[in-house]
């Protein structure tokens, strides 16, 4: 027990010695007093635990080996300098790991000031949603045929792929992204109130751009995203001669945006919500039961918004909260497309309900680089399942093909597109720039040309 306290104030007093060690060094350095320790006090803890570490250590030796070989003042030397470094590493290792936010953590009033201000910094998003969504205007089109059809957010791509003329393809579009013309200003300055957000918290927490606050919580260098960037850039060559090809089998002049959307094969199969989720499950009857039983939970009545409403937001998404069974939002219409989100959402709830298996509800949410693995599993397991299952026409195995061939240009290339866009705004606003929509336009049309990511316009 006497050795114990001994080895107690060793690890107190050189811990005191070296935080004021510290603080002299950096005051000579710098003019200006510096707190070196991270715990309230006068404490540099790794002081005293390379002390204590040593004594231990020594002790050891002494009684193994001290007497046996010679010990002289060199091989203590050596020693200490071996279990220093060892004891300096581990500490910096786990203080890194444990402590590697506090950086961007304010003092207690400065985090409650910021609080205050925090409904505002997210102002911007609620403000686009109400703008796009809420008052969003169903636009009706008539087409070269004389038919008459109201053009949703829900609807339009599959639109785009059964109208029968390039100019109701152009139609269809443009019903709905004319309304973003039609506001582009407004748009604009509610990006400009994002991106001034973000830039703004950014300062606050000592960020050293929006990129890293983006990237920090999941301890991402900046540099994998501009490698990403790089490589999407520079190896495309296949995407480009995909896109020729489209353009040549399907008789385009010019292969816009638009255009992707249609199939190189036709099928006018529909598949009922129900018919979607049979077919899904059957695709994983070979997984484990608590894998099946997870995905038909996931999909219970009254977990999932499946159809399109006035008012409702685009596209599909499952939303989760710690130790709460989660919700899909979808936008189903009955195409071979919609069966396939609704296996991709169905993955992103069931990893949450085997995360909070796993997980206390504080690390229940999962990093962004695992984030997509369920999803696209599931997908990939209804894929191989449609295209072995015999019951597919040659039609339908040509546009179950396209499908996963589009589905890499979208989750890779575009996907990384638009991140570059965004990433290239960031900049702007860093660098003072104003967000007008003249100079996003323009930005916009340099992210998408032949000479960066994608090839959408030949």
């Amino acid at each position: 027990m006497e050795r114990v306290v001994e080895y107690i104030l060793f690890f107190f007093f050189y811990s005191i010695i070296g935080w004021i060690s510290e603080v002299i060094y950096c005051y000579i350095k710098d003019k200006k007093f510096t707190n070196r320790g991270f715990l309230f006090g006068p404490l540099c803890p790794i002081y005293g635990t390379g002390a204590v570490s040593m004594l231990l250590t020594l002790t050891w030796c002494k009684d193994i080996w001290f007497g046996k070989f010679y010990a002289g003042p060199l091989m203590v030397l050596l020693i200490g300098v071996v279990v220093c470094d060892v004891v300096e590493y581990l500490t910096s290792f786990l203080m890194e790991k444990l402590f590697r936010g506090n950086k961007h953590v304010l003092k207690e009033k400065e985090e409650k000031l910021l609080s205050y201000y925090s409904p505002v910094l997210h102002e911007g998003s609620e403000l686009y949603s109400k703008l796009a969504v809420a008052d969003g205007k169903v636009k009706t089109v008539k087409l070269s045929n004389g038919e008459k059809v109201a053009v949703t957010q829900g609807n339009w791509r599959a639109l785009i792929a059964d109208v029968p003329t390039a100019a109701d393809r152009k139609k269809v579009f443009e019903a709905i992204f004319t309304a973003y013309e039609e506001n582009k200003n407004t748009y604009a300055e509610i990006y400009n109130l994002v991106m001034k957000s973000e830039k703004a918290s950014v300062q606050a927490r000592n960020y050293a751009s929006i990129l890293e606050s983006h990237l920090f919580g999941n301890n991402i260098p900046t540099s994998v995203f501009t490698n990403l960037v790089d490589v999407a850039s520079k190896h495309n060559k296949s995407v480009k001669k995909y896109y020729k090809l489209r353009k040549k089998y399907l008789g385009l002049k010019t292969h816009y945006s638009y255009d992707r959307f249609l199939q190189l094969a036709h099928s006018d199969k529909k598949y009922s919500y129900e018919e979607g989720k049979e077919l899904f499950f059957k695709s994983i009857e070979n997984t484990p039961a608590d894998f099946q039983a997870k995905a038909r939970e996931v999909l219970r009545d009254g977990f999932v918004d499946v159809y399109e409403q006035d008012g409702k937001r685009s596209g599909a998404y499952s939303s989760s909260v710690s130790d709460s069974h989660p919700f899909i939002l979808l936008n189903y219409t009955d195409t071979l497309d919609d069966v396939f989100t609704l296996a991709h959402e169905a993955g992103h709830s069931m990893h949450s309900l085997y995360s909070q298996e796993a997980q206390p509800a504080k690390l229940q949410h999962y990093t962004i680089f695992v984030a997509e693995i369920a999803s696209t599993f599931n997908e990939h397991m209804l894929l191989d399942y449609l295209i072995k299952s015999g019951n597919t026409t040659k039609s339908e195995k040509i546009m179950l093909l396209q499908k996963a061939i589009d589905e890499i240009l979208s989750t890779f290339y575009r996907q990384t597109l638009f991140a570059n866009y965004e990433y290239n705004v960031s900049k702007m606003i860093e660098e003072n720039k104003p967000i007008v929509a003249i100079r996003i336009d323009g930005l916009g049309y340099a992210c998408v040309s032949v000479e960066k990511i994608n090839l959408e316009a030949i």
